[in-house]
């Protein structure tokens, strides 16, 4: 009975730790690296053809530097994306056009304060 009770509390508490990022966040361990100065604001894109720039994407939420061949897809995701250099991507929280975190390069994006709004 208490074997019983012991891995309720351990599953219960499992249960209830945060769900983590899929990425390193440098910023969590270096926050004057490269970009962390941008984690806070919101990402818009500025990348594409002219229709789609100035859209609002997300918060940015962390940085992460990947090696080129390195994952930069969400691991459940259907397909497979790899980083094509070495090169640094924002990490985009939840709450923009996704219901997820994502990783987007930093020259693809626009960080703005969040009350800067559209340009």
């Amino acid at each position: 009975m208490k074997a019983i009770k012991a891995l309720a509390a351990l599953l219960l508490a499992l249960t209830a730790l945060p769900a983590t990022s899929a990425w390193t966040n440098i910023c969590a361990t270096d926050p004057a690296g490269f970009y962390c100065d941008q984690v806070g604001k919101t990402a818009f894109n500025n990348f594409g053809p002219p229709m789609v720039r100035d859209v609002e994407i997300g918060p940015i939420i962390g940085v992460a530097y990947k090696l080129k061949g390195g994952l930069i897809s969400r691991p459940e995701a259907q397909t497979i994306q790899l980083a094509p250099r070495n090169a640094f991507f924002f990490i985009i929280g939840p709450g923009g056009v996704a219901d997820y975190e994502f990783l987007r390069d930093t020259r693809e994006i626009a960080p703005r304060q969040p009350t800067e709004g559209r340009r």
